[in-house]
């Protein structure tokens, strides 16, 4: 539990500590969305356009004006076994 804490602590003070800062949006993870090759980028196989999708890891983005995505959302199908 210790270990997890250190690295959640590591990466709140690397995201805050950039410039622009960082935001993680923790809210992100478990919504159900339709996929988007421009926001989603598929934790596992292929998913096509639309195809419902939830997410697992959520986005990484600046803080700035125009919230510039670093890094895709993760998703998984619906369906995925």
């Amino acid at each position: 539990m210790a270990e997890f804490l250190y690295k959640i602590i590591e990466l709140s003070l690397f995201c805050y500590i950039s410039d622009p800062p960082f935001t993680i949006s923790i809210k992100e993870i478990g919504q159900k969305v339709q996929f988007n090759p421009l926001m989603h980028e598929p934790f596992d196989g292929f998913i096509k356009q639309k195809e419902e999708c939830w997410i697992v890891l959520p986005s990484i983005r600046k803080t700035n004006e125009d919230e510039e995505i670093m890094t895709k959302s993760q998703v998984l199908q619906i369906d995925y076994d």
